[in-house]
């Protein structure tokens, strides 16, 4: 047996000699005020589990009000069964930190589902070639490496590290928010949906090197599904 319950807390334990995990290793457990770029090969991806379980839930979740009409366009372009392109623009989080494959990014598997909403549509979903830690760098990369792609539905996600120490205030966060949409939404005539990240561990101060955030390629990667 790799874990035990603890009756009326709701969680797990590991028991000795167990197959799960143990984040206790991971090298950053316990890192309080860190630099990210001393801690080469970072990432959660070793230390997933996976459970198969029953769940019921004891409360009754409201029911969100139907938000279809905020996005006119892309909604008739899909169904109309024609091409609608898709593109995310955001953080690590947004490009996929930690997924081992890249049909598992968040974001990737709702355009799939879509897909399957509407077999007669033509979705295609990626994003621009780099990815950034900080939202602020993407106003002026926002003509270059988003409109350029022609979207008819951008997806951002920022706020992770912008939450955490050295992030801009939440007023300019906003305002650099609005500067995005207004662009992509006369530049490219494409509409824009935001999601945001759960807030960051309040014990992290984290600390980057002062590049602007630009980052190519993939983000750190773990060796398992997210």
């Amino acid at each position: 047996m790799s874990w035990t319950t603890l009756p009326g807390a709701g969680t797990l334990r590991r028991t000795p000699g167990s197959r799960l995990p143990d984040f206790s290793k991971n090298m950053l457990f316990g890192q309080e005020d860190f630099d990210h770029s001393k801690f080469p090969g970072f990432g959660n991806g070793g230390y997933f589990a996976f459970v198969d379980y029953a769940f019921s839930s004891p409360a009754t979740w409201p029911v969100q009000v139907r938000q279809t009409d905020l996005l006119p366009s892309t909604q008739a372009k899909l169904r109309a069964a024609a091409a609608v392109k898709i593109v995310a623009f955001g953080d690590s989080i947004t490009a996929g930190g930690d997924a081992s494959k890249p049909e598992l990014v968040f974001w990737r598997r709702w355009a799939d589902d879509l897909q399957r909403k509407y077999p007669g549509a033509r979705i295609t979903a990626g994003q621009p070639r780099h990815w950034r830690r900080f939202h602020s760098p993407g106003i002026a990369a926002t003509a270059s490496e988003v409109l350029d792609e022609k979207p008819d539905l951008v997806l951002i996600g920022f706020g992770m590290n912008d939450h955490n120490a050295g992030g801009v205030p939440i007023p300019q966060f906003q305002e650099n928010l609005k500067q995005m949409i207004a662009r992509i939404r006369s530049e490219a005539a494409a509409e824009v949906v935001l999601f945001s990240a759960f807030p960051p561990n309040p014990k992290w101060k984290i600390r980057f090197p002062s590049d602007g955030g630009l980052r190519g390629g993939h983000p750190p990667r773990g060796g398992g599904h997210r």
